[in-house]
């Protein structure tokens, strides 16, 4: 518990700054006469948008489980939504939480099921180096920062793919070093984690299959489309008309900036991405400060409170 704490009080901490830093920029009378004209249908777009992002999100999960257990749609989206309402509580907590709720009601190994959550990240990091791709190709203009984050997410891929290569066809080498690392562990301890890392090989069954590799990375990039509409629509409901490559920055910036630990609802983090990200296509910083308000409670807002009534219904 003093751990999650630490963590929870450290991404309050780097959210409070950065909800400084974008706050500094903006004229706060600008911001909330731009907030209560803002467009309500457009409003409600953003909504939309992270409705289809949470049942994309849903999809891809159901496929990524799909050789190992094959659980309905429903209790999968009950959990993705369970999960993400906690890490917009205590960052990066909801992943634990949504694989052991899978496995429980499956019957599966929760090990198994959590190194599904791995082939995720690398997907998802995979996804946003291709809308990168697309925005700089699109407007080779945009920033520099924009191209360092490119490369910041190939280097995860890169790093994603040899971890998987040397969890499914471990060396004598990388045999070698795993033992090297659990060596301190109590006897009884250290065959436990082997065990559950045998069992989370299971998990990784997927990416055996190039096929479904290729399927999962389309469905990563349209499930992260969603977020860039989302971004889109909140820029469009204050009347800032931006191009899609900014509204990709944006996006950008947001997955970027939760690497670190985040506060809840993503305050902050959310606000100096849409700053920083709708200044390159010119918007103000009180405009685009008012469009992150947006996206924070038709997106951000919103999963969590469709997640904590997923939990209160649920028979978890």
């Amino acid at each position: 518990m003093r751990g999650r704490t630490r963590w929870m009080l450290a991404g309050l901490a780097i959210g409070l700054v950065f909800l400084w830093l974008a706050f500094r920029e903006a004229d706060f009378q600008a911001s909330w006469n731009a907030l209560k004209q803002a467009n309500r249908l457009w409003a409600f777009v953003a909504f939309i948008a992270g409705i289809g992002f949470m049942a994309q999100k849903t999809q891809r999960w159901g496929v990524i489980l799909r050789p190992m257990i094959q659980p309905g749609f429903h209790t999968l989206h009950r959990a993705v939504y369970i999960g993400t309402a906690a890490n917009l509580v205590v960052a990066h907590t909801g992943e634990i939480l949504r694989a052991s709720l899978v496995a429980r009601k499956s019957q599966a190994a929760g090990s198994a099921v959590l190194a599904t959550v791995a082939v995720e990240r690398i997907l998802d990091f995979a996804a946003l180096l291709v809308l990168t791709g697309v925005a700089l190709v699109w407007d080779p203009g945009m920033s520099p920062l924009l191209l360092t984050a490119g490369l910041l997410s190939l280097g995860f891929v890169l790093v994603g793919v040899l971890g998987v290569i040397a969890f499914l066809n471990p060396t004598p080498l990388s045999r070698r070093l795993g033992m090297i690392v659990l060596r301190p562990l109590p006897s009884r301890l250290r065959e436990w984690v082997v065990r559950q890392l045998q069992r989370g090989v299971a998990g990784l069954g997927v990416l055996t299959e190039p096929g479904v590799i290729l399927k999962l990375l389309a469905l990563s990039v349209l499930q992260w489309s969603w977020i860039v509409a989302a971004v889109w629509a909140s820029a469009q409901a204050i009347g800032v008309m931006v191009p899609v490559p900014a509204a990709i920055a944006v996006f950008v910036l947001t997955v970027i900036g939760l690497t670190l630990p985040s506060s809840p609802a993503q305050l902050g983090t959310t606000q100096l991405a849409f700053v920083v990200g709708l200044e390159l296509a010119g918007a103000t910083a009180a405009t685009a400060f008012a469009a992150s308000l947006v996206y924070t409670v038709c997106v951000v807002v919103a999963m969590m409170v469709i997640g904590a009534g997923c939990w209160i219904v649920s028979d978890w």
